[in-house]
């Protein structure tokens, strides 16, 4: 699984490739949305952590859909296994609104997923404010 593309600075197309679900639950007060949350190992100890304004492509790796969903990443953070891989935690918020979001939010722990990102342009932490 060798298609990622990363640059010198470590940015670019970062996995290609699956994972598995390793958190799916419904947030509480809000109708049909979910949290997904997976771990992505790095092939490169130079590939960075994605950011707020970034997305991935996801779908069931058993899906009956055919394109995969944009789904913004809502956290991410990094750490290394006790072999010293980089890995990347990342979580998703998904809103439940069609047939492909509908089969992420009730897929089970484990279940395989099939991801391609992160793709789009991080925010600007500069111009984001707060008040």
């Amino acid at each position: 699984m060798d298609l990622a593309e990363i640059d010198e600075n470590g940015n670019g197309l970062q996995f290609f490739g699956k994972t598995k679900v390793e958190r799916l639950e419904k947030i509480e007060g809000q109708p049909n949305v979910y949290l997904l949350q997976t771990t992505i190992e790095c092939e490169r100890p130079n590939q960075a952590v994605p950011k707020a304004g970034q997305f991935y492509l996801i779908r069931s790796a058993k899906s009956a859909v055919h394109y995969n969903r944009p789904i913004s990443v809502y956290h991410s953070e990094e750490w290394k296994s006790n072999e010293g891989k980089k890995k990347i935690l990342v979580q998703f918020m998904i809103l439940e609104k069609g047939r492909g979001t509908g089969e992420l939010c009730h897929m089970t722990l484990w279940d395989d997923i099939s991801i391609i990102g992160p793709l789009g342009t991080p925010w600007p932490l500069d111009r984001i404010s707060v008040e």
